[in-house]
């Protein structure tokens, strides 16, 4: 028999933090008189119960709402020790596309700069692990697959 002594392993708990656009957040729009971002249509809410389609982007608690819970000390503790994603972009660069107008180098840049300043913002609360996500490939969203006709079923995403 071969005995192996690994010591005393500290319990780690990840935190993942996961900033972004309707791909990633939990909020609805339904109550903005003429907004474009809505999540009451499929595929918004396949994982309920019959896939109805809530009106929420995804489920759950949104970040603040869980850092207020623990409070200032513990919500620092937690954001220096986390891994904080971010996903921006996905309805900035759909909307010219659907609405037919062009995708500017400028716009490109604002998106950037909002990134980068987000993220900034969060290493001066004390993160330093970050990861950004691209924007979805167009036409992918669940809102372009709800309203593109054509592509039905999985549309080649």
């Amino acid at each position: 028999m071969v005995a192996t002594n690994l010591g005393a392993v500290e319990d780690v708990q990840a935190t993942i933090f996961i900033f972004g656009d309707s791909t990633v957040d939990v909020g609805t729009n339904n109550i903005l008189n003429g907004s474009a971002a809505l999540a009451n249509f499929l595929y918004n809410g396949i994982d309920f119960p019959h896939s109805i389609p809530t009106g929420s982007f995804s489920n759950g608690f949104n970040i603040a709402d869980q850092l207020e819970l623990k409070g200032p000390e513990e919500a620092a503790k937690i954001i220096s020790n986390s891994l904080d994603i971010f996903s921006v972009g996905s309805n900035d660069i759909l909307d010219p596309v659907r609405l037919g107008t062009n995708l500017t180098m400028e716009l490109l840049a604002v998106i950037r700069l909002t990134c980068h300043q987000h993220r900034k913002n969060l290493y001066n609360m004390g993160g330093r692990k970050f990861a950004i996500i691209p924007a979805a490939p167009i036409g992918c969203c669940p809102f372009s697959r709800a309203i593109n006709k054509n592509g039905g079923g999985d549309g080649g995403c």
